[in-house]
C-alpha cells in the first residue's frame, strides 16, 4: 500500500487541445494540466522515494482519492463551520472524473503500469479550513488482507 498526499491548487483534466502541422494533427494537454501533472508526479516520486523496493504495481489495484477544496470565502460562518466538518461538500465544478483524471494520467508509470489494472476507484471531495490538497491512496488487490480499507 502507498499512499500520497499532493498539496497545491487542484486542476482537473481539461479536454486536449490539438495542433496542426501540415498532414499531421498533434494533441497535447493543455499548459496548466502539464504544470498540475508535473507537481503530482513530484509528490509521487517523493512518496515511492521513501518506500524502500517499491514498484510500481502490474496487477489489480483499488485506488481511492480524496480531493479536499478550500472553503470558499462567501461561506457565512455557520456554512463554513458546516462545510468543516464535512456536513456541507463541494457540489459544483470542477466534475470529480476530470479531478480523478488528471492525477491518474501523472501518476501512471510511478504507482502502476498501467490504467486498467485498477479495478477499484473511490473519489471524494470535501472542504477543508486548511490548505488544498489530494490524498491518493493506492492499495494492491489481495495485498495483506489484515490491513484496513480506506473506507
Amino acid at each position: 500500500m502507498i499512499n500520497v498526499t499532493i498539496f497545491g491548487k487542484i486542476v482537473p483534466q481539461k479536454r486536449p487541445k490539438f495542433a496542426r502541422r501540415g498532414n499531421f494533427v498533434q494533441t497535447y494537454d493543455p499548459p496548466e494540466c502539464r504544470e498540475y501533472k508535473k507537481l503530482v508526479r513530484l509528490f509521487a516520486n517523493q512518496a515511492v522515494a521513501q518506500q524502500k523496493g517499491f514498484r510500481p504495481y502490474e496487477k489489480a489495484v483499488e485506488v481511492v482519492l480524496w480531493f479536499f477544496f478550500e472553503i470558499p470565502k462567501s461561506f457565512s460562518d455557520a456554512d463554513r463551520l458546516a462545510a468543516a466538518n464535512g456536513k456541507i461538500r463541494p457540489t459544483g465544478r470542477p466534475d470529480i472524473d476530470n479531478l480523478a483524471k488528471g492525477v491518474m494520467d501523472a501518476v501512471k508509470g510511478i504507482l502502476w503500469t498501467d490504467d486498467s489494472i485498477i479495478v477499484t476507484l473511490h473519489a471524494k471531495k470535501f472542504y477543508t479550513a486548511g490548505k488544498e490538497r489530494v490524498w491518493l491512496g493506492v492499495r494492491g488487490i489481495g495485498e495483506d488482507e489484515n490491513q484496513e480499507r480506506y473506507e
